[in-house]
């Protein structure tokens, strides 16, 4: 036993003379002095099946002298080690952890895969060679210090499926930090600055000042812009301008507009930008998260919404129709980006329309036909604003909204819309006098009909159908289309519980009682009514969108 004991010794001493550990202490703990493993192989194996490494500054220096270091076990390596090339690949690569000092994994692979499996530090101005540091906690954490990250590919698809976190004025090679895409990533001010240096990254991905500022795909891939629109400056250009929401539908299928298409339309043609925003956040093509649509003509005026699209919200709405003026690149054009939209650059090519229930953009693209992105009043999740702050109506302030054009509906002798005409025929008619006179009242919808009649009524204007006849000028204003024989022209006034405008009431005794806001209204009658029942009203409204709505 002791000659055997003797032997054994001398084999290590001779094994460790020569440099060839691995075989000899792969289960057990290393630790080397500084200058360590700078020959061929040196170290290669060291602890490799779960072992511990510590080694001191200007280590494994050689080609592949550190390879497979700790690869189930832990590695930590100091100042200027892993220079060789190959010289730390796989080091605690299945699961162990890695920590490399500063100036470190200089040369080509040198750090390839290091802390594949498992969690990997590296301290500043490293991983500066070619895929030096490629794969670097791949499927765990990595952590890079300042500085780094320089050369090609250098932190290529480091912390590919985990989280990674890299200094600033790092990741600057071309393509050094790209795929870095599946969990948390936190980059450094000044960083990925190159081209596609730091491709795929992720909507959720923090990105400071000065980085992601080249043009092209430098924070993005083929297919994702999300950190590249959150970064760069069209989307900083976007953030600070006010934008005002005219129609939404939320998550929960709630739609409402909080403007009439004259209100829109009237601020679009005094806009100097005339831009409109769609954000839909259901929509599946990363081309038609944001869409900015730029007005090149006026809006035509609210009587020539008379076919599918009643008006020009509901243009965007429900009903995306190449009239009235509404074609690509002649009366509009759309964008990617704010930035775009006001350097008028980048211009989509492609669009299509007039399918009657389909809403904004149909199947409009960038550079061809994207089919489903489109919206309507009930699909999707998404928000329509626009740039600046339309008037509420002519008076500012709340009150009824602006009327819109509902549209041409049939009629017959036993009236559809049944009240407020006095059966004279009035030769001074226009479509905002019958709309006074109807919101006067406390009606909802207005209808005009052959040209001089003025008709009001809270329901019913459709029950006949739709009509085709609606051509008959005003008496008061021939510009302007006042139904035709048995046609009314339907506008809603604003008035009515939900449909816009805030609640007006006239009580029993012809007391009449305006109200604004969030409130609750009870109107009681004394015990004599109904033989002493009496009568208690109670009504509660809700804000929706500046308006009080009947709750």
């Amino acid at each position: 036993n002791l000659l055997t004991a003797v032997v054994t010794a001398a084999a290590i001493a001779v094994s460790v003379a020569q440099g060839d550990i691995g075989d000899i202490q792969r289960n057990l703990g290393v630790s080397k002095p500084n200058t360590s493993c700078t020959g061929y192989n040196g170290c290669k194996d060291a602890a490799k099946d779960g072992g511990t490494v510590a080694m001191d500054a200007n280590s494994c220096t050689s080609n592949e002298s550190c390879k497979n270091l700790a690869k189930d076990g832990t590695a930590t390596l100091a100042n200027n080690a892993c220079t060789g090339n190959q010289a730390c690949q796989d080091a605690a690569k299945d699961g162990g952890t890695v920590t490399i000092g500063p100036y470190a994994c200089t040369e080509n692979q040198s750090c390839k895969k290091a802390g594949d499996d498992g969690d990997a530090t590296i301290g500043e101005n490293s991983c500066t060679a070619s895929k030096s540091c490629s794969g670097l906690g791949a499927k765990g954490k990595a952590i890079v210090g300042n500085g780094s990250c320089t050369g090609d590919e250098s932190c290529s698809k480091a912390g590919e499926e985990g989280d990674i976190t890299i200094g600033d004025n790092s990741c600057t090679g071309g393509k050094a930090c790209k795929d870095l895409k599946k969990d948390t990533i936190v980059i450094g001010n000044n960083s990925c600055t190159c081209y596609e240096c730091c491709k795929c990254l992720d909507d959720g991905d923090i990105i400071p000042d000065n980085s992601c500022t080249q043009s092209g795909e430098c924070c993005s891939g083929s297919s994702r812009k999300g950190a590249y629109l959150s970064a760069l400056k069209a989307t900083a250009a976007a953030s600070a301008v006010t934008w005002t929401t005219f129609a939404e539908r939320t998550s929960s299928g709630t739609f409402t507009t909080s403007y009439s298409g004259a209100a829109i339309a009237e601020h679009m043609n005094q806009d100097p930008n005339r831009i409109i925003h769609r954000h839909c956040s259901t929509c599946t093509a990363s081309t038609h998260k944001d869409i900015y649509y730029k007005r090149i003509t006026s809006v035509p005026a609210q009587s020539a919404f008379t076919g599918h699209a009643t008006d020009f919200v509901n243009l965007f709405t429900d009903n995306w129709m190449t009239t009235p003026s509404n074609v690509l690149n002649t009366d509009f054009k759309l964008y990617s980006t704010y930035d775009d939209a006001i350097n008028d650059v980048n211009g989509w090519t492609y669009c299509n329309y007039d399918d009657p229930t389909v809403g904004f953009p149909r199947d409009c693209g960038p550079n061809g036909k994207i089919d489903y992105q489109w919206i309507k009043s009930t699909a999707g999740t998404w928000v329509m604003e626009v740039e600046g702050t339309p008037r509420k109506s002519e008076s500012g302030g709340l009150g009824p909204t602006s009327p819109s054009y509902v549209g041409c509906y049939k009629d017959t002798s036993t009236r559809a819309i049944a009240h407020g005409w006095n059966g004279q025929r009035d030769d001074t008619l226009t479509i905002e006098k019958c709309v006074a006179q109807c919101t006067s009242l406390g009606f909802a919808y207005a209808g005009v009909q052959n040209g001089y009649a003025c008709f009001c009524d809270n329901t019913g204007y459709d029950m006949y159908g739709a009509s085709s006849s609606c051509n008959a000028p005003c008496t008061g204003d021939s510009s302007q289309i006042c139904g035709g024989p048995w046609a009314n022209s339907v506008y809603s006034t604003g008035n009515g519980g939900g449909t816009g405008g805030d609640p007006h009431f006239t009580t029993w005794n012809n007391d009449h009682f305006e109200y604004h806001g969030q409130c609750d209204l009870a109107l009681v009658k004394d015990a004599e009514f109904a033989e002493g029942l009496g009568l208690d009203i109670h009504i509660r409204t809700k804000v929706v969108r500046y308006w009080s709505y009947i709750k």
